[in-house]
C-alpha cells in the first residue's frame, strides 16, 4: 500500500481550555476538518509539492520559527525573487492560515483519539535540528532530518 501525503490544518490547544483551534485566515477558530490528499509519497514526505492555500490561493511556505517544526503558513504571492530566483515573501502577505503535512496509507483509518495517543513526537539530529513527526512519517523519510538530511539518533 502506497504512503500518501495529506495537508491538514495546524492544530494547537486554545486559550482558556476551549479545546483545539486552528489559525484560519489569521483567526484562531475551531478546526473545520480540512484534509487534502496530496498524492503518493515517492521520496521524502517534506519534498511533496504543496498545493496553493485552500483559503486564498496563496503560496504555502515552511514557517517554523516559534511554531511546531514542519508548520506551513500561507504567505500569499512572492514579494520578489533572490538573485538565484528563489522567491521571498512579505511577513504580512497571505491570509495567515497555518497547515501541516502528514502521511498515511489508504488502509489507515486512524481516529482523532488514535492520533492523540500515538501522535507525533520530536526527533533530533546531530546538527541540532529538531522536528515533529509521527513514527510513520519518520519511516517514510528514511529516518533522516528534513532540514539537513542527516540521520537522527
Amino acid at each position: 500500500m502506497a504512503t500518501r501525503a495529506y495537508l491538514r490544518r495546524e492544530r494547537f490547544y486554545g486559550a482558556d481550555d476551549d479545546g483545539y483551534k486552528c489559525r484560519i485566515q489569521g483567526r484562531d477558530i475551531d478546526d473545520d476538518g480540512l484534509e487534502i490528499d496530496m498524492g503518493p509519497v515517492t521520496g521524502a514526505w517534506w519534498e511533496v509539492p504543496l498545493p496553493p492555500c485552500p483559503d486564498c490561493g496563496g503560496d504555502l511556505v515552511w514557517y517554523e520559527a516559534g511554531y511546531v517544526p514542519g508548520t506551513r503558513k500561507c504567505m500569499g504571492q512572492p514579494a520578489g525573487h533572490d538573485a538565484d530566483g528563489s522567491p521571498y515573501y512579505d511577513e504580512t502577505g497571505g491570509c495567515g492560515s497555518f497547515f501541516s503535512v502528514g502521511t498515511g496509507t489508504e488502509e489507515d483509518e486512524t481516529t482523532e483519539e488514535d492520533e492523540t495517543e500515538e501522535g507525533p513526537h520530536y526527533f533530533f539530529c546531530d546538527n541540532g535540528h529538531t522536528w515533529l513527526a509521527t513514527d510513520a512519517e519518520d519511516r517514510a523519510a528514511g529516518h533522516k532530518c528534513p532540514t539537513c538530511g542527516e540521520y537522527w539518533q
